[in-house]
């Protein structure tokens, strides 16, 4: 029995240690899986740290950039905030803008001279501030006001003058200096020749002011003329028409601004209610323009040294002559005759204005319309020259109406019609006339006038010019030098 046992209790032995070399071996290998699986995880976790401490420099350095311009953007809303305030503790401003060639002042007002001017500014500004006061509640004390009036001083003047405004031409410039000394901010500003000028000027003032957020209101003295609704318009659209308000000159006003329904400030007596008219051209006693016919006149070259030339512009611009009862070959459309007389304006001897002088003006004021040849004799000097200073203050006499008897704008002209002139006047006029090129002829065409054309066909200096050579002589078409 003894010795059956033993066997099978070693093999169980055998058995239990295998089994626990087993799990050992097991045991072993779960651990080697784990060390191995730390070792991975270690890596991973080195990996996401080291990403969340690129993260954490990215997000400090974000909160700190982010926070500078918190720091930035506060100091940025402190200076605003203290713009506004100061915007909000400061005068206001408003501006009153005047075109002076349409919106004349009354001529009372006017023939007051100085104490017009000065009165004229108190009045505006008096009814300026009680408007405001009664219609948008701004007293006075409020805001400031400017007054700016841009004209052509010399043309107004010519315009009184035309209308028989004799005292307040006379005392225009008295009250020019009385509306300037009347206060710091009102000034009235000669823009010289040229509507643009006033224009160019006015509109710069107008949309510097409305888009500036100190100017509350915008009184607008230029709604006579039409030119200006593109700018009004535009104004409005930008959301500035609530700054807008017309001060009419004239009683009616312009169709187009009228149409834009702004508030308006009507002043009675500081402006002419009307625009100016001119008188009708006075004749001869018997009626009728002098006894002279000024095509029978031969040229005559002027005197040297007394001479101012004529600038090349001004050649450029010579009218088609009119002469009643020779029109041209067939009858000219309605259409035809209009832009004939807006060609023309402004063409004759006499209204010459752009000059450069070649020697120093002589005692009296002679205006030369060709350059004169050397060796003229002296004695000639009154041939082909216009003496200004016979018909000072007033404008020069007008060729067309003179010459021709036909100026196309009538009252509307700048120049003399109220002349009476004597046979030497009318001479002279005819031979300056001769001294500026004919349109047709510079232009190749056939003169419709032939012989009773009043401005050259041919050079007054023949073969002879001293400046053909030179090409500055304005008749510069061939032949026009032929004898």
């Amino acid at each position: 029995m003894n010795t059956a046992v033993a066997p099978t209790q070693a093999q169980d032995g055998n058995s239990i240690e295998d089994n626990v070399r087993h799990h050992l071996f097991e045991i072993a290998g779960a651990v080697q899986n784990l060390l191995e699986e730390k070792k991975s995880h270690d890596v991973e976790a080195a990996e996401l740290k080291a990403d969340l401490d690129i993260t954490n420099r990215g997000f400090r350095s974000l909160r700190e950039e982010m926070m500078e311009k918190q720091l930035a953007w506060e100091r940025e809303r402190q200076m605003l905030q203290s713009r506004i305030a100061a915007f909000e503790n400061s005068e206001r401003r408003v501006t009153c803008l005047i075109d002076g060639d349409g919106s004349i002042f009354s001529r009372d007002l006017l023939a007051q001279g100085s104490q017009g001017g000065q009165a004229a500014a108190r009045e505006l500004s008096k009814h300026i501030h009680n408007y405001l006061d009664r219609t948008f509640q701004m007293p006075p004390s409020t805001f400031v006001l400017s007054v700016f009036v841009f004209l052509h001083k010399k043309g107004l003047m010519e315009a009184l003058g035309r209308a028989g405004f004799s005292t307040e031409k006379t005392r225009f410039d008295e009250f020019l200096a009385g509306f300037n000394q009347a206060g710091q901010r009102f000034v009235m500003v000669d823009v010289g020749a040229g509507k643009e000028n006033a224009d160019s000027k006015l509109k710069a003032f107008l949309h510097d002011n409305a888009r500036s957020p100190q100017t509350s209101k915008i009184f607008f003295g230029g709604s006579h003329d039409n030119g200006y609704t593109p700018d009004l318009k535009s104004l409005i659209s930008d959301g500035y028409g609530h700054k807008l308000i017309l001060l009419p000159g004239y009683t009616e006003i312009a169709s187009s601004i009228r149409e834009l329904e702004l508030d308006t400030l009507l002043i009675p007596n500081l402006f002419l209610a009307d625009k100016l008219t001119f008188a009708k051209t006075p004749r001869a006693p018997n009626g009728a323009l002098p006894d002279f016919d000024p095509f029978d006149v031969a040229p005559t070259p002027p005197t040297p040294g007394l001479t101012r030339r004529r600038s090349a512009s001004v050649a450029a611009a010579v009218p088609l002559p009119e002469t009643p009862g020779l029109p041209p070959p067939g009858t000219p459309s309605k259409k035809a005759k209009a832009k004939k007389r807006k060609q023309s304006k402004s063409t004759n001897v006499s209204e010459v204005e752009s000059v450069s002088d070649t020697v120093s003006s002589p005692p009296e004021s002679i205006i030369v319309l060709s350059p004169a040849p050397p060796g003229a004799v002296q004695g000639n000097a009154a041939a082909h020259v216009l003496l200004r200073n016979r018909f000072d203050p007033g404008p020069p006499p007008c060729q067309k109406h003179y010459l021709l008897g036909n100026c196309p704008f009538k009252a509307g002209c700048k120049f003399g019609h109220t002349y009476v002139l004597t046979p030497d006047d009318m001479r002279d006029l005819a031979e300056a006339a001769k001294g500026i090129p004919c349109k047709e002829i510079i232009k190749g065409r056939k003169c419709a006038m032939n012989e009773r054309c009043i401005y050259g066909h041919k050079c007054p200096y023949g073969p002879g010019c001293p400046h053909l050579a030179r090409g500055i002589c304005h008749f510069k078409i061939d032949g026009m030098h032929d004898v």
